[in-house]
């Protein structure tokens, strides 16, 4: 007995398989017996399934499960009165798969199972609840072909895995069983994750079809769906996770959420453009306003779209952002006499314009008042913010020197502050095209000097400070509440007026050269005023010279300036000595920049900008009327006080030449006729303004003219000067204020021509100490022209 219960138990599987396979066999001749075939199908399987031989159980009952399940169809397709048998043969063979881990024929079985569920009586109808019965199968069959029902775990690449198409019909089933059974929360959430997910895949057709569903069933809920809330549904134990519609163009109520106070957000409506490669994101400024002080914590946003509410919470390094919300404080307002202006995109910003023609001047204030009632303002700081010129006024200054101090303002309180508006030149040419390369260039001849090569000057021509014709000024009001935090700390708020300065251009400065005056220490500087109007324009200067300008056309106005004594000849050849060309031009532009600390250093470098142009500026006084336009104002001269190389002109030379011609003194460019043979007198005067005994040697050098292309031509030998040629001479050294008696050396020369024609006769001085040379700005003297004939006339 023992030995034959042993045998039993080593019965091999596949004995066991054999007997299966026999009782199919004999099952499968008898269609009634198709339940007790199915049964034993499934008994089958499962040994195959204890065995771990899943591959073998495919291939070898695969085909006869189908035989199976087609003889159940058959036999119950007779007999109407029941589908259970079917469910059941769908419950069995969804349980099998699942257990063996076939996920995917596990959802083919259960969605099977449905269809079989679904089927009806002709004459019947589905209710609600058969889809609700449905529905969690459904919704549990999506796993099993790679549906992620978190769609943060959905690839960002936009690449999906799995069959495609397949999870979109599987989806939609889910989508359809959920609206059907009148869950329209689930419904919604369904239908976002097929057009978050699978809207590239979709037919057109359908997508346009979901969308309307989406606004029917959210015109059916009534209010906004919440899609960063999770949903459980009432059947199934089942909870859909939230989700976030992000690929679609047509964004409502976008706006900011916050916790902690009271916040008050103004929504957003956008349109963005398509995805297209290497767009860039579109960037916009979401606006809230807190109600109530306290710590507000901006969480995220929200939007609409296509109805549904949309929340994105800011997690990590970029979120939440935590701000402390203060108490009211004071606000500072400003009026302006100028008319308002949209300049700027911040429509809350105080904006003003005003058109000017170059060198009117208006007046106008800025009122400053305290809105607050009840918190006072300490201290209010006022910067003017312009363009920046090098010479000349401004184009806003403030009427008092006070008025950029600081102030307090009590509770409504309020103070005014006038102002003066300037029209700079905007252009350089009297054509007036607009070129930022246009330039007011220099026209003179360069002074006389004493060496052979005149060293190149990178500032011989100058930029005009501005060309544009529209520029822009802002009042900047920094002001303190007077209100302490916590720990003492103080609030500051600032408010601004912007001004658009719209400069027309009348009569402008287009040329200027410097030629000698009518004395050693006196120049005229002539300046080629251009009348840009349509009319006829008519200029004062020298207190009560006039002249009339043609419109479009160009005049020249000779302006006497005595040279500058405050500032020496060597001033500015001793500020380019520096290291760097950098502090070559703090020191010769911008001298006042210099620290206080620096000044009893170089006191000389720290007068050279600002006093020659304040010398320099007295002098240039041109105004300008238009009767035609009843306009009137002053010719911009800016340009000439930014130049350098005009100014370097009108310092006190180290050395002046003062000449005179058989007795008279040769103070004007004429040239002398004279006749060859004829014995000539030429007295030179030197005068010296340096502050040590200057001994030098004076000789005459005679050369032709011969074009502005060639140049000159030395002609000395047709110069005979009787007596010696280089005379040395000994001038004192000058006294610390220059006057007219200033220490000077006279010097006599007789000499005659030898050939006719036109010549120069030019001094030439050198110094008679080997480490001393004088350059070519630190001597002036005015060449004396000669005609020389056969016969004096």
């Amino acid at each position: 007995m023992v030995d034959a219960f042993r045998s039993k138990e080593k019965i091999e599987p596949s004995a066991i398989m054999e007997k299966f396979e026999l009782a199919l066999e004999n099952y499968a001749k008898f269609s009634f017996a198709a339940m007790i075939e199915y049964d034993c199908m499934m008994k089958a399987v499962s040994l195959y399934r204890y065995q771990r031989m899943y591959v073998e159980m495919e291939v070898r009952l695969g085909p006869s499960i189908v035989i199976t399940l087609v003889n159940i169809w058959m036999t119950a397709s007779q007999d109407l009165t029941t589908t259970q048998k079917r469910l059941y043969a769908q419950t069995r063979l969804h349980c099998i798969e699942r257990l063996v881990g076939f996920r995917r024929k596990c959802s083919f079985f259960a969605r099977l199972g449905v269809l079989f569920r679904l089927q009806i009586s002709d004459g019947e109808q589905r209710t609600p609840q058969d889809y609700r019965v449905v529905y969690p199968v459904l919704y549990r069959t999506l796993p099993g072909y790679g549906i992620k029902e978190n769609v943060r775990e959905v690839p960002q690449d936009g690449i999906l895995k799995g069959p495609v198409q397949l999870q979109i019909k599987a989806l939609h089933e889910v989508y359809t069983a959920a609206s059907r059974a009148e869950l329209n929360e689930a419904a919604i959430r369904h239908i976002c994750h097929l057009i978050q997910v699978y809207y590239d895949e979709m037919d057109p057709t359908l997508a346009n079809r979901l969308f309307d569903d989406l606004q029917n069933l959210v015109r059916i809920k009534g209010s906004p769906p919440q899609l960063n809330q999770r949903i459980s549904v009432p059947v199934g134990n089942i909870i859909l996770p939230s989700i976030q519609l992000t690929r679609f163009p047509m964004v409502r109520e976008l706006c900011l959420l916050a916790d902690g106070c009271l916040f008050e957000s103004v929504p957003v409506r956008l349109i963005l453009p398509a995805a297209n490669e290497g767009a860039a994101p579109a960037r916009i400024k979401l606006i809230g306003v807190p109600r109530t002080p306290g710590l507000l914590t901006i969480t995220g946003y929200c939007c609409e779209v296509f109805g549904v509410k949309n929340v994105c919470k800011l997690y990590g390094p970029k979120g939440p952002l935590k701000v402390e919300v203060l108490p009211s404080l004071a606000v500072l307002q400003l009026e302006s006499s100028l008319p308002r202006a949209p300049i700027e995109e911040d429509q809350n910003e105080h904006n003003a314009e005003i058109t000017v023609y170059s060198g009117q001047l208006f007046e106008h204030s800025l009122t400053v008042k305290n809105t607050s009632s009840s918190i006072n303002i300490r201290k209010v700081r006022l910067q003017v913010w312009q363009p920046k010129v090098s010479g000349g006024p401004s184009m806003i200054e403030l009427a008092s020197e006070d008025a950029d101090a600081a102030f307090s303002l009590a509770p409504e309180e309020e103070k005014s502050i006038k102002f003066r508006i300037f029209g700079i030149d905007p252009t350089a040419t009297a054509d007036d095209e607009g070129s930022t390369d246009e330039k007011i260039v220099e026209t003179a001849l360069p002074l006389a000097s004493t060496l052979a090569e005149t060293a190149n000057d990178s500032e011989a021509h100058d930029l005009i400070p501005y060309t544009g014709r529209l520029l822009t000024c802002q009042f900047l009001f920094q002001y303190v509440a007077d209100v302490d935090g916590p720990e003492g700390e103080s609030y500051e708020r600032s408010a601004r007026l912007s001004i658009a300065v719209c400069v027309v251009p009348a009569v402008t400065v287009s040329a200027w050269h410097v030629l000698p005056g009518d004395g050693p220490f006196t120049r005229y500087i002539v300046v080629d005023v251009t009348n840009s109007t349509e009319h006829d324009a008519e200029l004062v200067y020298s207190s009560n010279r006039r002249m009339n300008v043609l419109p479009k056309e160009t005049c020249r106005v000779p302006l006497l300036s005595p040279c500058c004594s405050d500032v020496a000849g060597r001033a500015f050849h001793a500020a380019t000595q520096k290291d760097s060309h950098m502090m070559q031009k703090l020191e010769v532009r911008y001298p006042m920049c210099i620290e206080d600390d620096n000044v009893e250093q170089q006191p000389s470098v720290e007068k050279l900008r600002a006093t020659l142009e304040l010398h320099v500026a007295k002098h240039l006084d041109i105004r300008w009327a238009i009767p035609a336009m009843n306009l009137e104002g002053l010719v911009p001269v800016g340009a000439l006080l930014s130049s350098v190389s005009l100014l370097k002109q009108l310092v006190l030379p180290a050395i002046s030449l003062d000449i005179s011609v058989n007795g008279t003194p040769y103070l004007s460019e004429d040239d002398i006729s004279v006749g060859i043979g004829e014995m000539v007198l030429i007295k030179v005067a030197v005068i010296s303004s340096l502050e040590y005994d200057f001994d030098g040697i004076l000789t005459l050098e005679c050369y032709q003219e011969i074009s502005n292309f060639f140049g000159s031509v030395d002609k000395t030998e047709n110069l005979l000067i009787i007596g010696q040629r280089k005379v040395p001479f000994v001038v004192p050294k000058s006294p610390p204020h220059l006057s007219v008696t200033a220490p000077r050396c006279e010097l006599s020369f007789h000499v005659m021509f030898r050939v006719e024609g036109i010549h120069k006769v030019r001094p030439q001085i050198v110094s008679r100490r080997a480490n001393e040379s004088l350059f070519s700005d630190e001597v002036f003297v005015s060449p004396v022209g000669f005609s020389v004939s056969t016969k004096a006339h």
